[in-house]
């Protein structure tokens, strides 16, 4: 399963991010039930590779988060993710799910996350 989060930069002034974001998974009382391990391509299996990202004022840049959710019980889901950019010190959290109601339920193999790459 895999969730692409889109983000902008909202300022005027072009910003530029390189790296991974740290993202968290987390239950109804904001305690950690896993955290993402950077890499990417567990879906896919290709990893994108790290690069300078300009996100032009406007304009956005994404990243991947990817989870299994093969078990042979369901798979706890969680309530919200916590994100923290690259270079940035506080967190962002919203729902963990997607816009079509898939719900981040990662199972034995946990969560990957993808670098943060420009949006096309």
């Amino acid at each position: 399963m895999g969730l692409t989060v889109q983000f902008d930069n909202p300022s005027t002034m072009p910003c530029q991010l390189s790296g991974f974001p740290t993202v968290r998974l987390l239950d109804a009382t904001g305690e950690v039930m896993a955290a993402a391990a950077d890499g990417g391509g567990f879906l896919t299996g290709t990893r994108e590779p790290v690069q300078v990202v300009v996100i032009p004022p406007g304009d956005g840049a994404i990243f991947v988060i990817e989870w299994s959710d093969v078990s042979e019980a369901p798979c706890p889901g969680g309530v919200r993710l916590g994100v923290t950019l690259p270079g940035a010190t506080s967190e962002v959290t919203f729902p963990a799910r997607s816009t079509n109601g898939v719900v981040v339920a990662p199972c034995e193999t946990g969560m990957v996350v993808s670098p943060i790459l420009a949006r096309s």
